[in-house]
């Protein structure tokens, strides 16, 4: 079991929790955010956790969330008196939001985390560096200003200031792109293919719901005489917007045209954002996928249909607002005051479910998959709404605000099952689909955070007064994580900061089978078999090897790559007789191409060579480093450029002097640098680092350090390689294996 965490903190907000894929847990605390990073220990591994001089199941980062510089938040200069907002102008930036992006968005393929603070400002963070530094890498407003002054309008309603703020966001599911770019990677399948757009849904502070494609890149620009700088690392381009608050009544519960609904009218904004699952339909022969995303303007629940058309290097959509009162049959949801927050528990084999937060109780939606798309309008959307006090479960004096919705899904049965928190003593759990308003059933976070409240009653005599406020949900392959504080019920309470405290308990996955229930929230991987990873390096190299026919002269980079895999696959494979006809067809290419001698290569790849065990490639001499083509072998860099490197492992490396190298688990080169290789999180193999530049001294090191190359590698291919351009192979190689092809863990930096 995982025991319960007590931090030093205040919540800032509802829905104060968010777990990434990844297995980070992140906390909205006031100007902070506390990132929960997991501490894994996998036995037989060399580095054992990228965080071991830490104490503890979890290792904690308080990151600042509220400090700008004037790059990043220009100063504000006076604003019309229309335009002006309190809470913006004068705010701390106190964390309003927050969420983990879906996986495959980040560096190394892991989660983004998106911070939105109480000055509208909504930006991203990501762990850099040796350390994991956490640093924002992104502001979406700068995106909402390029877009919405290119649309700008000379008309007095038109507010430049309002269109760039950000009231309430939220990450729409991977937009699947079927089959992608299949046949330029051997039929692995491009990374973008295999993870998804990522789309992000954003509602300003002019009611405009607007959709964002984000992505990693990085765009180096000169920088001065010291090398060079990464001026962003995400790219975010709108790709539409609609106006949802122009159309209709954002209040209908208050009647009539008085000074208090004109307010009311004129200060109504998007409060909560949730977008649906992708599906997939034909419209007029094409492919096109289709979404729905909720919004709750003022009290009034609001929906807008996205229709998506995904191509490889290219996203369009178009946006659609729904007219809700025309879908649902029963005129009763017009009198409904929508509170949110909104979620959709949706799994492949479920129906298509919005549960909504409403004053005193929470509303369940089931939307046929006809009108979710678009298809047919015939159906109607039908809704159950249930308050604190049905059934005769009357909770006195019970009208605190929903806090949080989550949803976990059984693995044994395949029901997805409801959670829902509120501030107060109301909290259930309820299972899809079947809804039975007859009776309540207590989540299951709710008994350990009920033993809390009874020891702090206990220790501060208020004789069963005291109050559980649930702040924030999140869930994590089953696991469920709640975080709560506790107060006195029947006297004004005064606290420092010194004596905020903030509970998370963990529960485990719901499963019929007791032995099942995990012991830790990260599975780790079991010891990797010697017949595992020989399995495995043989399916690395065969993609590896395949790509040998795109080789250019200009491209030494995938040339050393080729051989090195070439090799492995003669030493340590010479029983795999396709992986060997791989080989012959990678040495051939390499000499046609550079004019190289690999005769002693070949001869290992004759067949009769296939039961010969004790395989090694010697150090090449000195008379075959200097020859043509050799720029393709490695060389030591410690003793000098012309003493080679002995191929006979594909963990180590040694040159005929006896200095001892790893070698990367991927491309099988010699790591020779410091910082140009990092680790898998799980297992510790390491690797090298497609996006570490590493140390770089003086006349050694040319191209990107991707992989090093020195002064003697750059004679032979002259200037070209003092222009660094893409090395095919080694690209495609790290697009395919974006993370560990041994254990599926994620990469960290060197």
């Amino acid at each position: 079991m995982v025991a319960p965490l007590e931090l030093q903190l205040s919540p800032s907000c509802y829905s104060c929790l968010t777990w990434s894929a990844d297995g980070e847990l992140a906390i909205a605390a006031g100007e902070h955010v506390h990132v929960l990073t997991p501490q894994v220990k996998v036995p037989g591994s060399r580095i054992g956790s990228h965080l071991a001089k830490k104490s503890g199941p979890w290792a904690t980062s308080r990151v600042a969330v509220n400090v700008f510089t004037s790059e990043e938040w220009e100063m504000g200069f006076p604003s019309k008196r229309e335009d002006f907002s309190v809470g913006a102008e004068q705010s701390l930036s106190t964390v309003a939001g927050l969420a983990w992006s879906p996986p495959g968005l980040g560096k190394h393929r892991r989660c983004v985390l998106a911070v939105l603070t109480s000055s509208l400002l909504l930006t991203f963070y990501e762990a850099l560096g040796r350390q994991r530094q956490w640093t924002r890498v992104g502001i979406v407003n700068h995106a909402l200003d390029r877009y919405f002054k290119a649309l700008e309008k000379n008309d007095s309603t038109y507010s430049a200031l309002r269109k760039r703020r950000v009231r309430a966001f939220s990450w729409c599911p991977p937009l699947k792109i079927e089959g992608g770019d299949v046949s330029a990677v051997g039929g692995y399948g491009t990374g973008e293919a295999r993870w998804g757009r990522q789309l992000l849904a954003v509602a300003n502070d002019d009611n405009d719901l607007v959709i964002l494609h984000v992505e990693r890149r990085i765009n180096v620009v000169d920088d001065d005489d010291d090398g060079q700088k990464q001026q962003s690392a995400y790219d975010m381009r709108v790709l539409g917007h609609v106006p949802m608050g122009n159309d209709t009544s954002k209040f209908p519960m208050v009647i009539g045209q008085s000074l208090f609904s004109a307010a009311l009218e004129n200060h109504g904004r998007i409060k909560h954002v949730s977008c649906g699952p992708w599906l997939v339909t034909e419209k007029q022969g094409q492919r096109v996928q289709r979404s729905v995303v909720a919004m709750v303007l003022g009290s009034r629940l609001r929906l807008a249909r996205v229709e998506a058309r995904a191509e490889v290097g290219s996203a369009s959509i178009d946006l659609q607002p729904l007219d809700l009162d025309a879908l649902v049959s029963d005129t009763s949801i017009q009198g409904v005051n929508f509170t949110g927050p909104l979620h959709w528990p949706y799994t492949e084999h479920s129906d298509l479910v919005l549960v909504a937060g409403a004053l005193a109780g929470r509303l369940v939606m089931h939307i046929p998959a006809t009108i979710y798309t678009g298809l047919l309008n015939e159906d109607k959307v039908s809704f159950r709404l249930r308050t604190f006090s049905d059934s005769g479960h009357d909770i006195s004096g019970n009208n605190e605000p929903i806090t949080d919705i989550i949803s976990t899904v059984n693995p044994d049965t395949g029901l997805s099952t409801v959670h829902v928190s509120t501030l107060g003593r109301w909290a259930e759990q309820f299972n899809l689909p079947g809804d039975d308003f007859s009776i309540i059933t207590p989540p299951s976070w709710h008994e350990p955070a009920e033993r809390f409240r009874l020891q702090y009653d206990l220790d501060h005599d208020l004789g069963n007064l005291s109050l559980c406020r649930t702040w924030g949900l999140a869930e994590f392959h089953g696991w469920i994580a709640a975080a709560f504080t506790l107060h006195p019920g029947d006297m004004i309470e005064y606290t420092t900061a010194a004596e905020e405290r903030t509970t998370v308990v963990f529960v485990p996955p719901a499963t019929t089978t007791p032995d099942a229930v995990p012991e830790t929230v990260i599975q780790i991987p079991g010891e990797l078999s010697s017949d595992y990873v020989h399995t495995q390096r043989a399916r690395i190299l065969f993609f590896t090897l395949s790509l040998a026919d795109e080789l250019r002269v200009t491209d030494v980079k995938s040339a050393k790559l080729l051989y090195a895999a070439a090799a492995c696959a003669v030493v340590l494979h010479y029983n795999d007789g396709p992986l060997l006809e791989k080989a012959r067809a990678a040495f051939e290419k390499l000499v046609a191409t550079y004019g190289v001698d690999l005769r002693e290569e070949l001869t290992l790849c004759e067949p009769a060579s296939y039961d010969a065990e004790g395989r090694l490639i010697p150090p090449k001499p000195a008379n075959l480093l200097t020859a043509a083509g050799s720029q393709i072998f490695e060389r030591c860099e410690i003793c000098s450029s012309l003493s080679g490197l002995r191929w006979d492992s594909a963990k180590e490396a040694q040159c005929a002097n006896g200095h001892l190298f790893a070698r990367c688990s991927l491309t099988f080169l010699a790591i020779q640098r410091p910082f140009i290789s990092g680790f898998c999180s799980l297992c510790g193999n390491e690797y090298l680092d497609k996006y570490s530049k590493g140390s770089k001294p003086p006349g050694q090191v040319h191209g990107d350090g991707d992989i090093a190359m020195t002064d003697a590698d750059a004679e032979g291919a002259q200037e070209q390689l003092d222009s660094p351009g893409p090395s095919v192979v080694l690209d495609k190689l790290f697009d395919v294996f974006d993370i560990c092809p041994y254990c599926g863990g994620k990469y960290l930096d060197a």
